[in-house]
């Protein structure tokens, strides 16, 4: 009940964000080395990995191909359509900028470039302003949730990891417990076993003493 209940909360938080929240921006970012140029960005809470992983899960589900992807990019530079952002035939680059190193709460900023021909230049809201508007949709009510949806199944496996760590410290501790015990009982067996060996050695001793006794009542009387 209450997983179900979580899951519904996380649905209708995510739910929320993705009506409310206009996250992506009209930008100008680095494309590579030498090219810097129009795009549309977007700052999302993961690490550059993780956001590269969700984006190529993303564009996959969008039945993408034909792209390639190294560190930092994914560039998909034969003419493909991407009926999501656009009817035209567009050269499609991503790269996502490591914009807080921070690993609690680590941001990356991902950047969309969309160019019509090889020879043609980036695109932007003078040249093409729908195919922006679609980029900036597609960026809000499709990355960016994923992006989050992502991040609940990191923090559940990682809350996951933390129970069973503690599952084995706990196993752990009562071995220890249970090893103490069987020594604490055998030292009790011990402990009983020499008070009765002293009780029988008092009772031999006090025995001896009455036999001594006896023999020296003994011998006054012979003398």
């Amino acid at each position: 009940m209450m997983k179900k209940t979580f899951l519904l909360l996380v649905t209708l938080t995510l739910s929320m964000l993705v009506v409310n929240a206009q996250q992506a921006f009209e930008n100008k970012a680095k494309l590579d080395k030498t090219t810097t140029g129009a795009c549309v960005s977007i700052k999302v809470p993961a690490n550059v990995k993780d956001a590269q992983k969700v984006m190529e899960t993303v564009l996959k589900n969008e039945n993408l191909k034909g792209g390639k992807s190294s560190s930092k990019k994914i560039a998909y530079e034969t003419p493909l359509l991407f009926s999501t952002i656009s009817p035209n035939y567009i050269i499609l680059y991503v790269t996502f900028e490591e914009t807080s190193k921070d690993k609690k709460t680590p941001v990356t900023t991902v950047n969309l470039f969309v160019k019509k021909g090889p020879d043609a230049a980036l695109e932007n809201s003078s040249s093409d302003a729908a195919l922006i508007a679609n980029e900036r949709t597609f960026l809000d009510q499709k990355y960016y949730p994923a992006v989050l949806e992502n991040n609940t199944v990191l923090k559940t496996a990682d809350k996951k990891k933390e129970i069973e760590k503690s599952k084995k410290e706990i196993e752990k501790l009562q071995k220890q417990v249970d090893s103490k015990k069987k020594e604490t009982e055998k030292a009790k067996a011990n402990i009983s076993k020499s008070e009765k060996e002293i009780e029988n050695t008092t009772k031999s001793i006090e025995d001896k003493q009455q036999g001594l006794n006896k023999l020296q009542e003994e011998l006054k009387q012979i003398k």
